[in-house]
């Protein structure tokens, strides 16, 4: 049960990443439309991969912590 939930903490921590850094580098990786600027949706995809990544980050530190 530990490893399964230890897996889901890690999993939660990579995905906020993986949202964080796509969010905060959409123009240079062209996700969006060209010259249009960091946008709205940016701030709220870098603000949502940050709070699923800090999440995460709990999990895993709580999940480290009792074994």
């Amino acid at each position: 049960m530990r490893d399964q939930l230890a897996f889901a903490a890690y999993a939660v921590l990579i995905i906020g990443v993986l949202v964080l850094l796509a969010s905060l580098f959409a123009d240079p990786l062209a996700l969006g439309r060209p010259d249009t600027g960091f946008g709205w949706k940016q701030i709220l995809g870098t603000i949502i991969g940050a709070a699923i990544a800090y999440g995460g980050f709990r999990l895993v530190r709580r999940v480290e912590r009792d074994q």
